[in-house]
């Protein structure tokens, strides 16, 4: 299977987490690619244009991470990433992709020129991402939720460091901190080599 990827992309990671916890990064062939550089071969695969793409084995392309990862759950080996509450997992995954998108929707605002940048769009992304990180939960596993929340937290890092979810949430930081060793998590850190 190949995958176009883009590493520091919050929806790649939790994606990327899922192949690794379902043993599957070796039948996969990462792809990097830059999706805002308009790529026809990305284009080819996914008119949608969005990380990851997840080419199968019969050449039919997936999209939407939670999607990918369910379908690697499905075809891996190790444990279920529904965890032991499938419908808690999705909910809450559900939840902490909010984290992500908001946190996505303020650093690509950010990135526009003085003058053109909606600075009120940036607050209210930043209000969002403070309730959601006051909201979220952990499940004692490793679920889908957990899996999204650990890409949403890191991106957030990454991105906006500038956003205090550690002094919000000491006891989310100190899990993150827990989990940093784990390989799917370091292995697939924004800044990992």
């Amino acid at each position: 299977m190949k995958i176009y990827i883009n590493k520091p992309s919050p929806y790649v990671r939790r994606a990327l987490i899922a192949a690794h916890e379902k043993n599957l990064v070796d039948r996969l062939e990462l792809t990097p690619i830059d999706p805002w550089s308009d790529p026809a071969e990305l284009h080819d695969q996914n008119p949608i244009g969005r990380l990851p793409t997840l080419i199968m084995d019969d050449g039919r392309p997936m999209v939407e991470s939670l999607v990918i990862m369910q379908f690697f759950n499905e075809i891996g080996d190790g444990t279920d990433l529904a965890g032991n509450d499938r419908v808690d997992a999705l909910r809450r995954a559900g939840l902490n992709q909010g984290i992500i998108d908001s946190s996505y929707a303020a650093v690509i605002e950010n990135r526009r020129p003085e003058g053109a940048k909606w600075d009120e769009l940036v607050e209210r992304q930043t209000r969002v991402i403070e309730r959601t990180v006051k909201a979220a939960q952990v499940s004692g596993g490793f679920d889908y939720g957990d899996i999204t929340l650990v890409a949403a937290l890191g991106y957030l890092s990454f991105r906006l460091p500038d956003i205090d979810w550690k002094g919000q949430r000491p006891d989310l930081a100190s899990w993150m901190a827990d989990l940093a060793a784990r390989p799917s998590v370091a292995l697939t850190a924004p800044d990992a080599p």
